[in-house]
């Protein structure tokens, strides 16, 4: 994928797309809409498509401003990582043996988020290094919400609101492509400053 100002604007719309689809998936799951599982399916799908792409374009960006390879690693584990545990759940349904794997993925995959969001502040070029710590600080802000609020709430607030609130927490994974669109948009800027030179 090439480095640039159309391609950028590319990713930015397929950001929007993705974060529309969250939300008409959300709001199926929590009443209980039944359009039919070749529909959910096909939503599903392009949801991840226009979660991941967006997401490759930051690794992109990364090898074209070159930062260091470590920081890249992160970021392809990240991707990697993505992929893998949709893939899983795709195919798990009422698998107890595909939930068990899941459960480590999804252990795994926090880890290697915790590693992208200290690699995030180690970026470099002066066009990104803000923009990266944006997109870190949502990240910290989402993990700290999505582990610490289930284990409080219930201790503070009676178990319905609890409930309502879950339903609002459901949203949570969506905030991370509000910075990652924030961090293309603010590549044009670095586009425009330098020569494209880099295609992966």
């Amino acid at each position: 994928m090439k480095v640039s100002k159309r391609n950028a604007t590319l990713m930015i719309l397929l950001g929007m797309i993705n974060i529309v689809l969250f939300v008409i998936l959300n709001i199926r799951r929590y009443n209980h809409m039944h359009e039919g599982i070749f529909t959910y399916y096909i939503l599903l799908f392009v949801s991840e498509i226009t979660y991941l792409l967006p997401f490759f374009y930051l690794i992109t960006l990364l090898k074209y401003v070159q930062e260091k390879q470590f920081i890249i690693t992160c970021f392809y584990a990240l991707l990697a990582g993505k992929i893998i545990s949709f893939l899983f759940n795709f195919i798990s349904n009422t698998s107890s043996y595909l939930s068990t794997i899941l459960l480590v993925i999804g252990a795994v995959i926090a880890l290697i988020e915790i590693c992208v969001i200290v690699v995030s502040f180690l970026i470099k070029n002066p066009a990104l290094t803000t923009p990266f710590k944006i997109y870190a600080i949502v990240y910290i802000l989402v993990i700290l919400i999505e582990w610490g609020v289930p284990l409080l709430l219930p201790l503070i607030t009676g178990f319905d609101f609890y409930l309502r609130a879950s339903r609002y927490m459901s949203y949570m994974p969506l905030l991370p492509m509000l910075p990652t669109l924030y961090v293309i948009y603010r590549s044009k800027t670095l586009i425009s400053q330098t020569t494209p030179a880099f295609t992966s």
